[in-house]
């Protein structure tokens, strides 16, 4: 991060949070915050909300569960959107105690994360993506400091076996990024000779997603009323699923912040042609590949599937590979060197653009309270 001006990346971190924290007051809650809430259930047993209630979502219950004891603070809305603070600060703090040996790598990707959109507009919502997003940023950095650190045979499983629990925990795509990032670290070691960083991980991997597994057998999310849309003709059911895919990279990755993804791809490519010992890019990339496969498998012939937020488990995983691009510019490339300068002000201007998106008023409460408003007859009314 040395070429950025250090008032542009504190300026463009300000209006990160400016904008996070003003949807906590300014953006009308939408219907899957009300289920979370719900689910939540601060007023009953824990047990009881996850056997009755959160039994009955599609999602996997540790979020809920979470957002139970928070609420046993203070019970507002408002206050259970300030539980991703807790995240990103937990996160961060874990994040920098993982920098290892790439100190500038890590910085640049956290920032990168920091000054995302999808960081800013779901860490806003009363709902497990934003932690989601955290924890699979987490992953890529254990994947990472497993090839830095290989003599290491026991803390980066470990730690992958932990966050990866809690990430399956959290969402299904979630579950499948344990086990596709998993498969991943486990082949590069094992194509690297290292035969029990091979096994360490496959163990890691299975033990992340018991947990998942039994809840599934448990809950049968897949019976349960939010997955009960039937299958689309193939052809509909990949062209919704493509653009649900494409929108959440081009339009919510690429376009908020433009110079840092065309910058870092310059970079890769650079990085990648003239060769490099350091299996980290295949690694993300197979994973992400394997997880986009397996999902559109999945949406085309078992259920329906995709949904572009879900895809926030990858994203991470980009932003990494973007920062090892960036850092990897030569000499030679004096054009993208010069723009380097310009990604924090880029995500200035950009991410105000999305204030639309930002505090929308998905279900029109706004309408419904002036209805109510003007109509002083249904004042007390069921």
């Amino acid at each position: 991060m040395q070429n950025m001006n250090g008032l542009a990346v504190r300026l463009s971190l300000g209006v990160a949070l400016s904008l996070l924290i003003g949807q906590f007051f300014f953006r009308p809650l939408w219907r899957d915050e009300f289920w979370a809430l719900y689910f939540a259930a601060p007023n009953e047993p824990l047990l009881d909300t996850i056997r009755f209630k959160i039994s009955n979502d599609v999602h996997p219950p540790l979020y809920f569960s979470l957002l139970h004891g928070w609420l046993q603070l203070y019970q507002h809305e408002i206050f259970a959107r300030f539980l991703n603070l807790v995240f990103i600060v937990l996160a961060g703090l874990s994040a920098w105690r993982m920098r290892g040996q790439r100190v500038e790598e890590t910085k640049l990707y956290l920032f990168l994360c920091a000054t995302s959109f999808w960081l800013i507009f779901y860490a806003a919502e009363v709902r497990m993506m934003g932690g989601l997003f955290l924890v699979s940023g987490l992953l890529v950095l254990v994947a990472r400091n497993s090839f830095d650190d290989p003599q290491d045979l026991w803390r980066w499983p470990a730690l992958y076996a932990l966050i990866g629990a809690i990430t399956a925990s959290s969402h299904l795509y979630g579950s499948l990024w344990v086990a596709c990032l998993g498969a991943a670290i486990g082949l590069a070691h094992l194509l690297a000779g290292r035969i029990k960083l091979f096994f360490a991980f496959a163990v890691a991997s299975v033990l992340a997603i018991v947990p998942i597994l039994a809840w599934i057998l448990f809950a049968r999310p897949d019976q349960n009323p939010g997955a009960s849309e039937p299958l689309a003709p193939i052809l509909q059911g990949f062209e919704f699923g493509a653009n649900q895919f494409l929108r959440g990279i081009i339009v919510k990755t690429i376009f908020a912040n433009i110079i840092a993804f065309s910058v870092g791809i310059l970079g890769l490519r650079a990085l990648l042609k003239r060769g490099t010992k350091d299996p980290l890019p295949a690694v993300l990339l197979f994973a992400m590949g394997l997880l986009v496969t397996i999902v559109f498998v999945v949406h085309l012939g078992v259920l329906p599937f995709i949904k572009e937020r879900a895809f926030i488990v990858i994203i991470p995983a980009i932003f990494y590979l973007l920062a090892m691009g960036i850092l990897a510019l030569d000499e030679a490339q004096t054009r993208a060197l010069k723009m380097v300068k310009w990604i924090p002000i880029a995500a200035i201007i950009s991410l105000p653009l999305f204030s639309s998106e930002f505090f929308k008023d998905r279900e029109r409460v706004g309408d419904l309270e002036t209805l109510l408003a003007d109509a002083p007859d249904c004042t007390g009314e069921t």
